[in-house]
Protein backbone atom coordinates (compact mmCIF):
# COMPACT_ATOMS: atom_id res chain seq x y z
CA UNK A 1 0.00 0.00 0.00
CA UNK A 2 1.29 3.41 -0.92
CA UNK A 3 2.20 5.98 1.68
CA UNK A 4 2.34 9.73 1.46
CA UNK A 5 5.57 11.31 2.69
CA UNK A 6 5.54 14.98 3.66
CA UNK A 7 7.65 17.21 1.48
CA UNK A 8 7.18 20.96 1.58
CA UNK A 9 9.15 23.35 -0.63
CA UNK A 10 11.79 20.68 -1.24
CA UNK A 11 12.29 19.68 2.39
CA UNK A 12 11.22 16.47 4.06
CA UNK A 13 9.18 16.01 7.19
CA UNK A 14 8.40 13.18 9.54
CA UNK A 15 4.60 13.31 9.58
CA UNK A 16 2.57 10.59 7.86
CA UNK A 17 -0.33 11.79 5.74
CA UNK A 18 -3.34 9.84 4.40
CA UNK A 19 -2.80 7.46 1.51
CA UNK A 20 -3.86 8.51 -1.98
CA UNK A 21 -6.99 6.39 -1.72
CA UNK A 22 -8.25 8.70 1.03
CA UNK A 23 -8.50 11.54 -1.50
CA UNK A 24 -10.44 9.64 -4.17
CA UNK A 25 -13.91 10.13 -2.62
CA UNK A 26 -13.39 13.86 -3.20
CA UNK A 27 -12.43 13.42 -6.88
CA UNK A 28 -13.88 16.03 -9.25
CA UNK A 29 -13.96 15.20 -12.95
CA UNK A 30 -12.74 18.49 -14.39
CA UNK A 31 -13.01 19.71 -17.98
CA UNK A 32 -11.49 22.86 -19.43
CA UNK A 33 -13.69 25.76 -20.48
CA UNK A 34 -12.72 26.26 -24.12
CA UNK A 35 -14.26 29.74 -24.07
CA UNK A 36 -11.54 30.86 -21.62
CA UNK A 37 -8.61 29.22 -23.46
CA UNK A 38 -5.80 31.32 -24.92
CA UNK A 39 -6.17 31.52 -28.70
CA UNK A 40 -3.15 29.27 -29.40
CA UNK A 41 -4.37 26.52 -27.08
CA UNK A 42 -5.51 23.38 -28.83
CA UNK A 43 -8.40 22.04 -26.76
CA UNK A 44 -8.97 18.34 -27.43
CA UNK A 45 -12.44 16.94 -27.98
CA UNK A 46 -12.71 15.42 -24.50
CA UNK A 47 -11.99 18.86 -22.98
CA UNK A 48 -9.43 17.22 -20.69
CA UNK A 49 -6.30 17.83 -22.76
CA UNK A 50 -4.83 21.16 -23.86
CA UNK A 51 -1.64 22.03 -25.72
CA UNK A 52 0.08 25.33 -26.46
CA UNK A 53 0.73 25.46 -30.22
CA UNK A 54 2.35 27.92 -32.63
CA UNK A 55 -0.88 28.56 -34.50
CA UNK A 56 -4.04 30.46 -33.61
CA UNK A 57 -6.87 27.99 -32.96
CA UNK A 58 -9.69 30.55 -32.64
CA UNK A 59 -10.37 34.17 -33.54
CA UNK A 60 -12.95 34.61 -30.79
CA UNK A 61 -12.10 37.47 -28.42
CA UNK A 62 -14.90 37.14 -25.88
CA UNK A 63 -14.53 38.68 -22.42
CA UNK A 64 -14.10 35.19 -20.93
CA UNK A 65 -10.95 34.40 -22.93
CA UNK A 66 -7.34 34.95 -21.84
CA UNK A 67 -6.25 37.14 -24.74
CA UNK A 68 -2.51 37.50 -24.09
CA UNK A 69 -1.49 34.91 -21.49
CA UNK A 70 -1.37 31.13 -22.25
CA UNK A 71 -3.91 30.08 -19.63
CA UNK A 72 -7.29 28.39 -19.33
CA UNK A 73 -9.90 27.85 -16.60
CA UNK A 74 -12.03 24.77 -15.97
CA UNK A 75 -15.82 24.58 -16.16
CA UNK A 76 -16.58 23.21 -12.71
CA UNK A 77 -16.59 25.47 -9.62
CA UNK A 78 -14.67 24.19 -6.59
CA UNK A 79 -16.58 23.95 -3.32
CA UNK A 80 -16.23 21.86 -0.19
CA UNK A 81 -13.55 19.17 -0.48
CA UNK A 82 -12.24 18.40 -3.96
CA UNK A 83 -9.28 16.45 -5.41
CA UNK A 84 -7.91 16.22 -8.96
CA UNK A 85 -4.78 15.13 -10.82
CA UNK A 86 -3.05 16.36 -13.97
CA UNK A 87 -0.11 15.17 -16.06
CA UNK A 88 1.99 17.38 -18.31
CA UNK A 89 4.83 16.98 -20.82
CA UNK A 90 6.93 19.53 -22.66
CA UNK A 91 10.17 21.53 -22.46
CA UNK A 92 8.86 24.69 -20.82
CA UNK A 93 6.65 23.24 -18.09
CA UNK A 94 3.18 23.93 -16.75
CA UNK A 95 1.46 25.83 -14.00
CA UNK A 96 -1.35 24.30 -11.93
CA UNK A 97 -3.60 26.99 -10.49
CA UNK A 98 -6.69 27.75 -8.47
CA UNK A 99 -8.31 31.04 -9.44
CA UNK A 100 -11.35 33.25 -9.15
CA UNK A 101 -13.35 33.48 -12.37
CA UNK A 102 -13.07 37.26 -12.03
CA UNK A 103 -9.32 37.25 -12.73
CA UNK A 104 -8.52 39.76 -15.49
CA UNK A 105 -8.18 38.28 -18.98
CA UNK A 106 -7.76 41.13 -21.46
CA UNK A 107 -4.23 42.36 -20.69
CA UNK A 108 -0.74 40.87 -20.52
CA UNK A 109 -0.06 42.26 -17.04
CA UNK A 110 0.29 40.54 -13.67
CA UNK A 111 -3.42 41.01 -13.01
CA UNK A 112 -3.99 38.28 -15.63
CA UNK A 113 -1.22 35.87 -14.68
CA UNK A 114 -1.92 33.00 -12.29
CA UNK A 115 -0.09 33.54 -9.00
CA UNK A 116 0.89 37.15 -9.70
CA UNK A 117 -2.15 38.66 -7.99
CA UNK A 118 -4.54 38.14 -5.07
CA UNK A 119 -7.09 36.34 -7.26
CA UNK A 120 -5.09 33.17 -7.97
CA UNK A 121 -2.66 30.62 -6.53
CA UNK A 122 -0.21 28.83 -8.85
CA UNK A 123 2.18 25.89 -8.56
CA UNK A 124 4.65 25.55 -11.44
CA UNK A 125 7.31 23.20 -12.73
CA UNK A 126 9.51 23.59 -15.78
CA UNK A 127 12.07 26.32 -16.34
CA UNK A 128 10.97 27.68 -12.96
CA UNK A 129 9.85 25.48 -10.05
CA UNK A 130 7.90 27.43 -7.49
CA UNK A 131 4.64 28.29 -5.79
CA UNK A 132 3.35 31.79 -6.40
CA UNK A 133 0.60 33.85 -4.76
CA UNK A 134 0.19 37.62 -5.07
CA UNK A 135 3.64 37.68 -6.71
CA UNK A 136 5.28 36.15 -3.60
CA UNK A 137 7.38 33.16 -4.61
CA UNK A 138 8.37 29.97 -2.75
CA UNK A 139 11.04 27.91 -4.53
CA UNK A 140 10.31 24.18 -4.95
CA UNK A 141 13.31 21.91 -5.51
CA UNK A 142 11.46 18.80 -6.69
CA UNK A 143 10.65 17.96 -10.30
CA UNK A 144 7.29 16.43 -11.10
CA UNK A 145 5.08 15.60 -14.10
CA UNK A 146 1.99 14.29 -12.35
CA UNK A 147 0.34 16.57 -9.79
CA UNK A 148 -2.49 15.99 -7.35
CA UNK A 149 -4.36 18.92 -5.83
CA UNK A 150 -6.56 18.78 -2.74
CA UNK A 151 -8.72 21.70 -1.66
CA UNK A 152 -11.06 22.15 1.29
CA UNK A 153 -12.60 25.55 0.73
CA UNK A 154 -14.42 25.81 4.05
CA UNK A 155 -11.39 24.78 6.11
CA UNK A 156 -8.94 26.93 4.13
CA UNK A 157 -6.78 24.04 2.85
CA UNK A 158 -4.96 23.96 -0.50
CA UNK A 159 -2.26 21.33 -1.02
CA UNK A 160 -0.20 20.20 -4.01
CA UNK A 161 1.20 16.66 -4.27
CA UNK A 162 3.64 14.95 -6.61
CA UNK A 163 2.34 11.61 -7.88
CA UNK A 164 4.43 8.81 -9.36
CA UNK A 165 3.35 7.76 -12.90
CA UNK A 166 2.02 4.43 -11.58
CA UNK A 167 -0.09 6.37 -9.01
CA UNK A 168 1.47 4.28 -6.22
CA UNK A 169 3.39 7.00 -4.36
CA UNK A 170 2.62 10.60 -3.54
CA UNK A 171 4.47 13.34 -1.67
CA UNK A 172 3.24 16.62 -0.28
CA UNK A 173 5.04 19.34 -2.21
CA UNK A 174 3.39 22.43 -0.79
CA UNK A 175 0.73 23.26 1.80
CA UNK A 176 -0.51 26.79 1.09
CA UNK A 177 -0.43 28.88 4.29
CA UNK A 178 -3.36 31.13 5.23
CA UNK A 179 -5.47 30.04 2.26
CA UNK A 180 -8.81 31.86 2.21
CA UNK A 181 -11.27 32.30 -0.66
CA UNK A 182 -13.85 35.06 -0.95
CA UNK A 183 -15.23 34.17 -4.41
CA UNK A 184 -16.08 31.02 -6.35
CA UNK A 185 -12.92 29.10 -7.27
CA UNK A 186 -11.93 27.28 -10.45
CA UNK A 187 -8.97 25.13 -11.43
CA UNK A 188 -6.78 26.64 -14.13
CA UNK A 189 -3.60 25.94 -16.08
CA UNK A 190 -0.71 27.89 -17.56
CA UNK A 191 1.29 26.19 -20.32
CA UNK A 192 4.80 26.85 -21.57
CA UNK A 193 5.65 26.64 -25.25
CA UNK A 194 5.03 23.15 -26.62
CA UNK A 195 3.53 21.86 -23.37
CA UNK A 196 0.65 19.39 -23.37
CA UNK A 197 -1.42 18.89 -20.22
CA UNK A 198 -4.06 16.26 -19.48
CA UNK A 199 -6.55 16.22 -16.62
CA UNK A 200 -6.87 12.70 -15.23
CA UNK A 201 -10.33 11.20 -15.54
CA UNK A 202 -12.33 9.54 -12.81
CA UNK A 203 -11.82 6.29 -14.74
CA UNK A 204 -8.09 6.50 -14.04
CA UNK A 205 -8.72 7.09 -10.35
CA UNK A 206 -11.05 4.10 -10.06
CA UNK A 207 -8.79 1.74 -12.03
CA UNK A 208 -5.83 2.68 -9.83
CA UNK A 209 -7.93 2.16 -6.73
CA UNK A 210 -8.76 -1.41 -7.78
CA UNK A 211 -5.12 -2.43 -8.46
Amino acid sequence: MSKVAAKVAGGTGGCVLPQREKFLPYWIDLTVDADTAYSKFKVYEDQKTVMLTDETQTDDVSSKRFLYVPQVLCNQPLSGKKYWEVEWEGPKGAGIAVSYASIAKNTAGDECRFGCNCKSWRFQDGVHRDFLYNDLKTIISSHFNVIGVFIDVEEGILRFYSITPDREEMKLLYDVPSFHATEDLYAGFWLGEGTKLTIASQRVAKSCQRT
